[in-house]
C-alpha cells in the first residue's frame, strides 16, 4: 500500500554526506544520465548531487611506552576496575578522557596563510589487524590529518531501489598534494617524538617504523595503513556554480520548498573536526526556515 504525504510548508532533508544525495538522487534529482541509468525519472538535473565528497584522512605514527601507562593497559582487567571507582567516585581519571588528549594545528610548509596539518595525539595504541582495538602492550599515538584535501569523491545510487546501498568512491590521496602534506605532518610527528621530553616514554617506534623512511616507503605505509575520521562533507555543495546543490539558504535549486540541513552542503571541509561546523549549520538554518516561514505568512 503506498502512502502520499504532503508538506504543508518544505521538506527538510536531514540525511548526512552519504544519506542525502542518494535521496536526493533516487527522488529524481541529481546528474540525469545517472539517474537515467539507474531507472530513475529525472525531476531535476543537478550534477553536483553526490560529487564532491571530501573526507579527513589519517596515517598513524606509535610509539611503544615504557615508564607510564597507557589507555591500553588502564582499559583492561583491575586497572579498568579502577578507573571506574576513579570516575563514579571522584569524576577523574582514565575514563574522562577523550580520544586526543593534545592537537596541533601546523602548516606543511613555508607561505601557507593558515594550517593545513592536524596532528592529534592519543595515549593508546591501535592493532593493525582489528579496527578500533588497543594493543595489549602500553602505547601512544598520533594521527596525522591533511585538514584540506584536494582530493575529490563520489557517493552515488547503485539502483533506484532506496535500500540499495549507494557506491561510495572517495577517492583519498588521489591528489598527490595530499601525498605531500601527509608525508610533511609524518615528518613533523617524528620531530615531535624525538624531543627529551618524550624520549623518556618512548622505547621504540611502531608505525610506521624506523625501517620506513624513504618517501616512497611512507606513501605505501599512508595507502595501506591509513584510515578516515568520518568527516564526509560537501555531497550537496552550497553554492550558485553549476556544481552547486543548495543556494545560500540551504534551498535545493529548481525544487520549490526542499531544503538540505547537514554537513552535505558544505562547500569544502572544514580546516578541523566537522561536529562543530554542522551543528552552527543546523542553528543558522533553523533561523532561515523561521524567517522564510514568517515572510511567506
Amino acid at each position: 500500500k503506498e502512502t502520499y504525504i504532503k508538506a504543508s510548508r518544505e521538506v527538510i532533508l536531514s540525511g548526512g554526506a552519504v544519506n542525502s544525495p542518494h535521496l536526493l538522487q533516487i527522488s529524481g534529482v541529481g546528474p540525469s544520465d545517472h539517474l537515467m541509468d539507474i531507472g530513475v525519472d529525472v525531476v531535476n538535473h543537478l550534477p553536483g548531487v553526490g560529487a564532491n565528497l571530501q573526507d579527513h584522512y589519517v596515517a598513524r605514527v606509535s610509539h611503544r611506552v615504557r615508564n607510564a601507562k597507557s589507555i591500553n593497559r588502564l582499559s583492561r582487567g583491575t586497572n579498568l576496575l579502577k578507573e571506574i571507582g576513579a570516575w563514579v567516585f571522584s569524576g577523574k581519571g582514565a575514563l574522562t578522557f577523550g580520544v586526543t588528549s593534545a592537537m596541533v594545528f601546523s602548516r606543511s610548509r613555508d607561505g601557507l596563510s593558515s594550517p593545513d596539518l592536524q596532528l592529534l595525539f592519543t595515549p593508546a595504541s591501535y592493532s593493525e589487524r582489528t579496527l578500533g582495538k588497543l594493543e595489549r602492550e602500553d602505547g601512544m599515538t598520533v594521527a596525522v590529518c591533511p585538514v584540506r584535501p584536494a582530493s575529490r569523491g563520489t557517493i552515488m545510487a547503485a539502483s533506484s531501489d532506496p535500500f540499495v546501498r549507494p557506491k561510495i568512491r572517495p577517492n583519498y590521496l588521489s591528489h598527490p598534494d595530499d601525498v605531500r602534506v601527509l608525508l610533511a605532518g609524518i615528518h613533523q610527528t617524528r620531530e615531535i617524538f624525538s624531543q627529551s621530553a618524550l624520549q623518556s616514554y618512548s622505547s621504540s617506534e611502531t608505525a610506521p617504523g624506523v625501517h620506513i623512511q624513504t618517501s616512497e616507503e611512507l606513501e605505501s605505509f599512508a595507502r595501506e595503513q591509513g584510515s578516515i575520521i568520518y568527516h564526509p562533507v560537501s555531497t550537496c555543495k552550497m553554492g550558485e556554480d553549476t556544481m552547486a546543490v543548495v543556494d545560500p539558504r540551504l534551498c535545493v535549486h529548481g525544487i520549490k520548498g526542499l531544503r538540505v540541513v547537514d554537513a552535505s552542503i558544505m562547500p569544502t571541509v572544514t580546516t578541523g573536526n566537522t561536529n562543530a561546523p554542522t551543528i552552527m549549520i543546523a542553528e543558522k538554518a533553523s533561523d532561515m526556515i523561521i524567517e522564510d516561514a514568517r515572510s511567506a505568512l
